[in-house]
């Protein structure tokens, strides 16, 4: 639902920035300056993007030092079970 609500929000701005004309006696929708519309939604997707990428480059850090963490945790646990058995044996 959230994102049917940005489609139309997204899609009014255009037709906004595009000069849209309706007509209805033959009916006829015309766009003034469409270059216009496109522009601004290629620097809007431009900017998109430059936003995402520091977060999925984190993300990425994140789980590779997670990753690690776990993996070394794992392993001292592993060598504490081998000394505990050690000691009852």
């Amino acid at each position: 639902m959230k994102l049917a609500i940005g489609i139309i929000a997204i899609i009014v701005v255009l037709a906004f920035l595009a000069n849209t004309t309706i007509q209805f006696k033959p009916f006829k929708i015309t766009f003034e300056t469409p270059l216009l519309a496109i522009g601004m939604l290629f620097i809007f997707i431009g900017i998109v993007f430059i936003q995402i990428q520091p977060h999925t480059d984190a993300y990425a850090r994140g789980l590779k030092d997670g990753s690690k963490s776990a993996h070394e945790a794992a392993i001292e646990a592993a060598k504490q079970i081998i000394i505990e058995s050690k000691k009852q044996q």
